[in-house]
């Protein structure tokens, strides 16, 4: 999957935690990043839907990009099970007629917000190490991120899982 950036002008994306009535733009720009199956996409619904109805469980959110009251990106993070103050970033996908256009960014710059407010000290993201993720790789570095920790042959023979770190201490706002 190749990535060609397209450039929007005008005002940045709004950045705010997904509602119901938010459910079909998220889940449509979910599928449009193409990296589900339809197993892992069920997944995906099952996590949307857990959080619009209140069972998610503390921390746990879904945020949304929207322009021109189009959702053009979706991220979700929460608290990463038996630690204290670390925060993963589960997902983030921009619509691919939005990438390129600072929305992946913005969402970075709310999370990382949103998550030193609520006391978090580190956030975490992984991606795959293949050359279809080079683009996602260099995005996460250009956010601030290090690669901390990378599990060779997790997701397939060839495929390693690189884990990426962030210290919150320095987000201002």
């Amino acid at each position: 999957m190749s990535h060609v950036p397209i450039r929007r002008s005008g005002s940045p994306p709004s950045i705010r935690l997904a509602t119901p009535p938010d459910r079909d733009g998220l889940l449509a720009v979910a599928a449009s990043v193409g990296l589900f199956g339809p197993e892992e996409f069920g997944e995906i619904t099952s996590l949307v839907d857990r959080f619009l109805d209140g069972s998610s469980g503390a921390g746990h959110d879904w945020l949304i990009a929207s322009q021109n009251g189009a959702t053009v990106g979706v991220a979700y993070i929460g608290p990463e099970r038996m630690t204290s103050g670390t925060a993963n970033l589960y997902f983030i996908g921009i619509r691919p007629d939005w990438q390129g256009a600072g929305c992946g960014a913005a969402l970075i710059t709310e999370i990382e917000r949103r998550r030193k407010a609520a006391g978090d000290r580190i956030l975490l993201v992984e991606t795959m190490g293949i050359d279809d993720f080079a683009y996602q790789r260099a995005f996460y570095r250009r956010c601030g991120f290090h690669e901390e920790a990378r599990i060779r042959e997790f997701y397939d023979a060839g495929a390693d899982k690189i884990i990426f770190w962030k210290a919150l201490a320095a987000i201002t706002g």
